[in-house]
């Protein structure tokens, strides 16, 4: 049960992080438009 969960609150971190990096790749690239 416990590698379960394990497995799950890893794949939710997982999920966590690569929205983070969308968001920050939005960012970016809205900072590089703004800046030309």
């Amino acid at each position: 049960m416990s590698r379960n969960y394990d497995e799950q609150y890893i794949r939710d971190r997982e999920e966590y992080v690569s929205e983070l990096h969308a968001q920050i790749r939005e960012l970016e690239a809205r900072r590089k438009h703004l800046e030309v």
